[in-house]
């Protein structure tokens, strides 16, 4: 009888490692490296052009109508500087009130002829603001990269039988965040039926670093265990349902990032009620049935910037945002 409450008590405990052991791997994706082979662009992102994205939309009022149109004229000029033809931009409209919103759709089509359907990624940011604040990193920061996105895109040839379309979101900022008024919204519905969209990632705020100790939070305490306690990597986040396609990101990401000695990069798939989790475009994907995956430096859970006066361009760190997009293309060129 002894024997059996003994062998009972160890059952349980096994079981309870047994259940933790499988937690760490679904949460946070564990890689035991082996490199990915991953496409190389000749075509860098450019740190400087970064800064003077970030530097000249964060001196606009992005909530503003006038400041709406100002930034969506930049982003055109910006991407014709790019040499991106007009017939491949689509401006999409949808209704908020009485007031029209735009979403910006750049399509970079694979000339090579295929017999079966061919593969769409799509990468994402939102150009609002909250308020009337700077927003330099939330999210002229993924605007910046989606621009230089667009340029290391445009100069490369072969994609691999992979369309690509760049997005940028109208709305995403309180009070249309959590509601079906989100650019990402419209733009994921407007999508649904087609089958060839395999993955989704998203830029929000992908410029903010520290070396610090205790730098990086998170929204559960534990987590610091599994985690860097330095705010130095960039992290990928999405939920349970996507943890197979989040390491399938990760493993590209790695690969590039570790393999030129760059940042690193961590990873979390948790429920959508975890805070943070769902915290921006890439939700709207997730309704329509979509992978999708958020990149970003983790917003709130690092400095005291997120949604304040302080969110201005000097503050990040763009030769850390340049290695995001790299990785981010390099990324989607090669899953």
């Amino acid at each position: 009888m002894k024997n059996k409450k003994y062998k009972r008590k160890y059952m349980i405990y096994i079981g309870f490692i047994a259940l933790i052991l499988t937690a760490y791997f679904v949460i946070t994706q564990p890689l035991f490296f082996k490199y990915e082979s991953v496409t190389h662009p000749k075509t860098k992102t450019d740190a400087k052009t970064l800064k003077q994205h970030v530097k000249f939309l964060s001196e606009l009022d992005r909530t503003s109508e006038k400041g709406q149109e100002q930034v969506i004229s930049y982003i055109l000029d910006e991407l014709a500087k790019n040499n991106i033809d007009k017939s491949n931009i689509k401006i999409q409209k949808y209704k908020v009130g009485e007031r029209v919103y735009k979403n910006i759709i750049v399509s970079f089509k694979n000339k090579t002829v295929w017999k079966t359907p061919r593969k769409k990624h799509i990468i994402g940011a939102h150009y609002d603001a909250y308020g009337s604040l700077p927003g330099a990193n939330d999210n002229a920061s993924g605007v910046a990269g989606l621009l230089e996105a667009s340029k290391i895109l445009q100069e490369t040839p072969e994609f691999r039988g992979i369309d690509i379309d760049l997005v940028f979101y109208g709305t995403e900022e309180p009070p249309f965040f959590g509601t079906e008024n989100m650019g990402s919204f419209h733009h994921a519905q407007s999508v649904k039926d087609e089958k060839n969209i395999k993955m989704v990632l998203v830029f929000d705020m992908i410029g903010y670093f520290s070396e610090e100790e205790n730098s990086q939070n998170y929204p559960v305490s534990f987590m610091k265990y599994f985690y860097p306690t330095q705010g130095n990597f960039i992290a990928l986040v999405s939920n349970l349902s996507n943890s197979f396609k989040t390491r399938k990101v990760k493993r590209r990401f790695a690969s590039y990032l570790q393999k030129n000695n760059l940042i690193s990069v961590a990873s979390m798939n948790a429920p959508a009620s975890i805070q943070g989790i769902d915290f921006s475009d890439h939700r709207n994907y997730w309704k329509f049935g979509f992978p999708a995956v958020l990149i970003t430096d983790t917003a709130f859970m690092r400095g005291e910037t997120y949604h304040t006066q302080n969110d201005t361009y000097e503050k990040l760190n763009y030769n850390k945002m340049k290695e995001v997009v790299d990785a981010t293309v390099a990324t989607v060129l090669s899953i």
